[in-house]
């Protein structure tokens, strides 16, 4: 047994006896015994549908008219006379043009079970013949691009679909209708590329998820911007398909450039505040303990009022440790603002390699966040110093206080 179908049944006994001329829709079919052909007869033979296409009193084998549809056990020879299916798409066509006219395939809807006389093609075929497969790409463009269309538009006079597109700007609103169709001039046209329309078709994409409903704004009107521009229906968009999608790829880069541009101003922004706080915040942290710088100085002061010598000794022991203590957390801020620089430098860097690549505004916007930053390192590392030189200078007076009255 086979898994044909029906049709691809009648198809391969077709060819079988030699491709006979077909007389309307009565086709006449001798053969020879072969175990495959015997296979065949027997699948349609027995078919519930056999009646429906063997003519009645049509079936000889060896020169016997069988009155019933029972093939023998064994036979050399048999005629047979089929009547084609005509009722829907799945059937002989004489021509490719034949089967273009069907309104299903206008519509998008290629079928899967059909043949083609005058090229001896069927789907089941090894080989696709250029034209059936553009009737193919055609088909997928039509129906990713009903998909893609606002709304349908059935009221038409000759019954048939139209595809309405809407482009919405400033609260005005301009429209594309488009009307699909297949003609035999659209199979000589460029091979199409519907890939893009099939990943924009849904609301949301697996595979792409990025822009992607800016990228169904931006082809919709595109399509409609072409189509008015040109005066275009359905076949000239097919015919001029490349030139549409260079006017879609355009408009898609131009939107990316700007999502770039602000997306890049946008970092930069965030960066340079985030750095300024952080740089900042290593000084604030600092206020509290550097406190204590005031108070040494008082207790260095107040060792004037000691006699003991000893007594003098311990003040100082104790002002020295503090402004040991301020000095190690000051060296602790120090480092931490060089990690700041440092993580600065790795997030600014590319800004600054690919800065003659930017527009004027924002070369203009990193380079000032760039020269601000810095302003502000050299800022905080002066007030670092700053607080290591005021951190000693109660060690130095306590000494200093030490010395005079030694001396005097």
């Amino acid at each position: 047994m086979t898994n044909n179908t029906q049709l691809r049944t009648l198809i391969e006994l077709y060819r079988i006896a030699g491709k006979p001329a077909i007389s309307g829709v009565y086709l006449p079919l001798q053969f020879d015994y072969s175990p495959h052909t015997e296979t065949l007869l027997r699948e349609l033979i027995t078919s519930p549908r056999a009646a429906q296409y063997i003519v009645a009193d049509e079936l000889t084998v060896d020169g016997t008219h069988l009155q019933s549809f029972t093939l023998p056990i064994d036979w050399k020879s048999v005629s047979i006379t089929l009547k084609l299916p005509r009722d829907s798409i799945q059937r002989f066509h004489n021509s490719i043009d034949d089967l273009i006219k069907f309104p299903s395939v206008r519509n998008g809807e290629f079928p899967t079970d059909f043949y083609i006389i005058d090229i001896d093609y069927h789907p089941g075929d090894t080989t696709i013949p250029p034209a059936v497969q553009q009737i193919k790409n055609i088909c997928r463009l039509i129906k990713a691009l009903s998909k893609l269309a606002h709304y349908h538009d059935k009221k038409a006079t000759d019954g048939e679909p139209r595809l309405v597109f809407i482009q919405g700007s400033d609260g005005k609103s301009k429209s594309a209708i488009l009307q699909p169709t297949i003609t035999n001039e659209m199979l000589g046209y460029a091979d199409i590329d519907c890939n893009i329309v099939e990943q924009l078709q849904d609301d949301y994409a697996m595979n792409d998820v990025n822009h992607h409903i800016e990228k169904r704004g931006i082809f919709r009107n595109t399509l409609v911007e072409y189509v008015n521009e040109n005066n275009f229906n359905f076949q000239q968009l097919i015919e001029h398909w490349t030139d549409f999608r260079l006017a879609y790829d355009n408009n898609l880069s131009v939107y990316l450039s700007g999502f770039n541009f602000h997306k890049a101003r946008k970092d930069v922004a965030a960066a340079e505040l985030d750095f300024s706080e952080k740089t900042s915040k290593t000084i604030s942290d600092l206020t509290a303990k550097i406190l204590a710088i005031p108070l040494s100085l008082l207790a260095a002061i107040g060792i004037w009022k000691l006699n003991d010598l000893t007594e003098q000794f311990v003040a100082l022991t104790g002002i020295i440790f503090t402004s040991l203590i301020i000095t190690l957390i000051i060296s602790s801020q120090w480092k931490q603002l060089r990690r700041i620089i440092h993580a600065k430098e790795m997030i600014f860097n590319p800004f600054s390699q690919k800065l003659k690549s930017y527009p004027k505004e924002l070369q203009g916007d990193i380079e000032s966040a760039i020269a601000e930053l810095k302003k502000n390192e050299r800022f905080s590392f002066g007030i670092l110093v700053s607080f290591y030189v005021l951190c000693w200078i109660p060690t130095l007076v306590g000494i200093a206080v030490i010395l005079y009255k030694e001396i005097s």
